[in-house]
């Protein structure tokens, strides 16, 4: 995630300065989805950074911090999609802008794909939760006839 929201975001700022800050006038839309490219570049690295510096110091997974990052990364990207590679967008004609637009949002969900199949492998399916259920009730009858007829 971090290389390809690099790549759109320096893409972005290539734009911005080519276009914009040169005196070449091209309007305002795209110029502020220029700017819209570079924050969400920016913002999307150092999550994805983050992310990683946190499974790797701590040696845990704090799996509900990164899927609330992962399910902004889906949405973002999916807005930066429709204004970066719209008409009026920057990235409107192919070039690394465009392809790396579209790269992201696919690994952004690529990546909610992969969280999504490691909360189904952790949840117990019905049938586990059914014997632990009998295991927890076998437990306790066998604790009642080790306590004795006090009871």
């Amino acid at each position: 995630m971090t290389f390809v929201s690099l790549v759109a975001m320096g893409s972005s700022a290539h734009y911005l300065d080519g276009n914009c800050r040169s005196g070449y006038y091209v309007g305002v839309t795209y110029c502020r989805r220029s700017i819209f490219g570079i924050i969400l570049g920016v913002i999307s690295t150092v999550l994805s950074i983050y992310v990683a510096a946190m499974k790797i110091m701590t040696r845990r997974t704090f799996f509900v911090v990164e899927a609330a990052f992962s399910a902004l990364l889906v949405v973002t990207w999916s807005f930066a999609v429709a204004l970066l590679t719209a008409e009026a967008g920057p990235g409107h004609a192919l070039g690394n802008l465009y392809y790396f637009t579209w790269a992201s949002l696919i690994v952004s969900l690529l990546l909610c794909s992969s969280l999504y199949e490691e909360y189904r492998a952790l949840k117990p399916s019905g049938a586990e939760t059914a014997s632990a259920s009998n295991a927890n009730r076998d437990i306790e009858v066998q604790h009642v006839h080790n306590l004795g007829d006090d009871i």
